[in-house]
């Protein structure tokens, strides 16, 4: 299968689709812009002569986005049956490794399962803003932080007033003004 490998500018490798999904969904912009600019799409022509998925290459050369090339991998991924290469690569696996599986990989495997479900509900259209989990985490943060902010100096602002007024007072009373 390593003929058919992908590999990313960070380092990580994708052998399936499925692979791929996983890997691109947490890539930074950055690593996205090293493999699809305005002179080349790597990841389309990966999917074009390594998979031989021609439509899904079309779509992804069209995409304008990391979000959108997601959210097309993602729905292609789960409308599609099983290839039977990748059948027969999950048999080997399995007689290779016992049948048990270790509670590790069964929480694994879960927790994949869960993902895909969570992005289906979140899951990026062209139509959508593009901004991540962790930019409207900050953004909801940056409210917060300028509302106590704002609360903070009005509050300073008064109680200075209001300790100049005293201050004033006092020294009017001793007679220095």
């Amino acid at each position: 299968m390593g003929e058919n490998s992908f590999y990313f500018k960070e380092g990580r490798k994708a052998n399936t689709l499925k692979e791929f999904y996983k890997v691109i969904k947490d890539i930074s912009e950055e690593e996205y812009s090293h493999h699809v600019n305005e002179d080349k799409n790597d990841f389309s022509e990966w999917v074009r002569h390594s998979l031989k998925n021609e439509k899904l290459a079309d779509k992804l050369r069209d995409s304008g986005s990391l979000n959108e090339m997601t959210a097309l991998i993602y729905d292609e991924l789960s409308h599609e049956e099983p290839v039977e290469e990748e059948k027969k690569e999950e048999n080997k696996e399995e007689s290779k490794e016992s049948n048990l599986e270790t509670a590790e990989e069964k929480a694994e495997k879960e927790k994949d399962a869960k993902e895909l479900t969570e992005h289906k509900e979140q899951e990026p259209t062209p139509q959508t803003e593009s901004k991540t989990k962790e930019e409207d985490k900050y953004e909801n943060a940056l409210k917060k932080h300028s509302k106590l902010m704002l609360r903070e100096l009005i509050f300073g602002t008064v109680l200075g007033i209001f300790l100049g007024m005293i201050l004033m007072a006092i020294l009017i009373n001793l007679g220095v003004f």
